[in-house]
């Protein structure tokens, strides 16, 4: 479903905008969990430190909420990237 919209109308929407009016919309956000600090202490001491931006941070939650499959949250993940460069 979301696939589909980055897809074939990307120039009518951002990435962004789609993750923000999902996350809205279902009424989620994004909430650090145990494992994300876990994750943030292991690259921090690997000198790999990697932080989410927002957009990132909310195609966690909706993953998370099911909002959207993993399949998804990787083409938006992809298009957000791609649209930020």
């Amino acid at each position: 479903m979301v696939q589909t919209a980055i897809r074939t109308r990307p120039e009518r929407r951002s990435a962004a905008e789609i993750v923000r009016d999902l996350a809205k919309v279902h009424g989620v956000r994004y909430e650090r969990s145990a494992l994300d600090e876990f994750r943030h202490a292991i690259a921090t001491l690997s000198d790999a430190e990697v932080d989410l931006d927002e957009i990132e941070q909310l195609i966690v939650a909706l993953m998370r909420a099911k909002v959207i499959s993993a399949e998804d949250g990787m083409a938006l993940s992809a298009a957000h990237i791609r649209q930020k460069a």
